[in-house]
């Protein structure tokens, strides 16, 4: 028999392939954590596998976490897969308050805000929130520090018992990754009709106010200007440069939102769609879950939504601080016509700490709710609701 040692190839031999053959290898992989691993091997594979190369994959799960923890869990609907990902010291005790383009947005007991891509662990901070009206300046700092770990959800200034205080970031988007140099951050502070922005690499806030009847719950950037809507999908579009430019974008349904209304913009077309989720009632006048998505138009008096029979191949991802859309035909696996809510936003996070973790699917051709199940258990009494993420390699230049 020929030892095992004669038959496999040194570690220096094995990594020593030809360039475009890594590449070829590196182009067959279709799940992202294994081309995270591939580039994990040594430079020439990183080499090979660039990030901006990486498999398309859905939006991750970030499954309820402790903020004290020192690891986050994701699950993937691509590949039916937990991941678990370490935490740096800086991330630890951060709340997450926003996701978008791969990146989470932490907020700590003393305000600061802060991003965060769990799959390359780059951390980007963000301005100090001295302009808020909530900041209660370098006193809270002092207060945090003689808390222990363990008593942050009841000690935290900007969240107690699960909520966000009045006045505090409660949700933080971007409108576009980080890594590109015209990245603008939103914060949208909770019950309030106004907003926070600032481009990334700014030392200050820039204080937006919507004079909406109702607080913002989402702000896109768009053509150059803003658009900012409250939680019933009334809308106005503000100027950047000029604070009188203004118009209003009405929304009427005749029904109260269930869990909130979202608004998103459509990767590549630039279009804005809403997708409003209420309680409605069936021809034997019982009360039914609905769903209905809009899509903004021009009109000759401005904007106006205008609703859809039918979303085609796409495919909207929600929670409570996070709301994206995609095409179903750019990733495998994937069908359209769906919405996926996270539990947090439609579940009962108590029952799944029992039942295990779930995914709502709203099934836009049968006009219907579903549940489907990832059977990992909630075992943490401190935790977090979850939110999606989209996987990003990019780095910052």
């Amino acid at each position: 028999m020929i030892p095992y040692s004669k038959l496999a190839p040194s570690p220096s031999s094995a990594l020593l392939l030809h360039p475009e053959l890594l590449q070829l290898i590196a182009a067959k992989l279709t799940d992202v954590v294994d081309y995270i691993s591939f580039r994990g091997v040594c430079s020439s594979w990183r080499s090979a596998a660039k990030p901006g190369a990486a498999p398309k994959q859905l939006p991750w799960l970030l499954l309820p976490y402790n903020p004290a923890a020192a690891t986050r869990s994701f699950y993937s609907i691509s590949t039916a897969k937990t991941y678990t990902f370490d935490c740096a010291a800086s991330v630890v005790g951060g709340v997450v308050c926003g996701s978008s383009f791969g990146w989470l947005a932490l907020i700590t007991p003393d305000s600061a805000l802060s991003l965060w891509n769990p799959v390359t662990k780059a951390e980007i901070g963000l301005p100090p929130p001295t302009g808020f009206p909530s900041y209660l300046g370098p006193e809270a700092r002092r207060l945090v520090a003689d808390v222990k770990s363990c008593d942050i959800d009841e000690h935290c200034f900007p969240i107690s018992l699960g909520y966000v205080r009045r006045g505090y970031p409660c949700r933080v988007s971007l409108s576009s990754s980080p890594t590109a140099p015209d990245c603008v951050v939103f914060v949208i502070l909770e019950s309030s009709s106004a907003f926070a922005y600032c481009r990334i690499g700014e030392q200050a806030w820039t204080i937006r106010e919507t004079n909406l009847r109702d607080a913002v719950n989402s702000v896109v950037l768009r053509d150059g200007r803003f658009y900012a809507f409250d939680s019933y999908g009334t809308g106005v579009v503000l100027g950047i440069d000029d604070p009188s430019a203004r118009s209003d974008i009405p929304f009427s349904c005749g029904s109260l939102p269930l869990f909130g209304t979202f608004v998103t913009k459509a990767a590549g077309d630039n279009e804005l769609y809403l997708v409003h989720s209420y309680v409605g009632f069936d021809n034997d006048d019982e009360e039914v879950n609905r769903l209905d998505v809009f899509k903004l138009a021009s009109v000759e008096e401005g904007h106006q939504w205008e609703r859809m029979s039918s979303i085609g191949d796409l495919a909207f991802f929600l929670s409570g601080n996070h709301a994206s859309v995609v095409r179903a035909t750019d990733f495998p696996r994937c069908t359209g016509n769906y919405v996926y809510f996270s539990e947090g936003t439609c579940g009962d996070l108590e029952e799944l700490r029992t039942e295990g973790h779930g995914i709502y699917v709203y099934n836009i051709k049968r006009d219907r709710l579903e549940l489907k199940r990832c059977r990992m258990k909630v075992v943490s009494d401190f935790s977090r609701s979850p939110t999606w993420v989209m996987p990003s390699l990019l780095q910052r230049l």
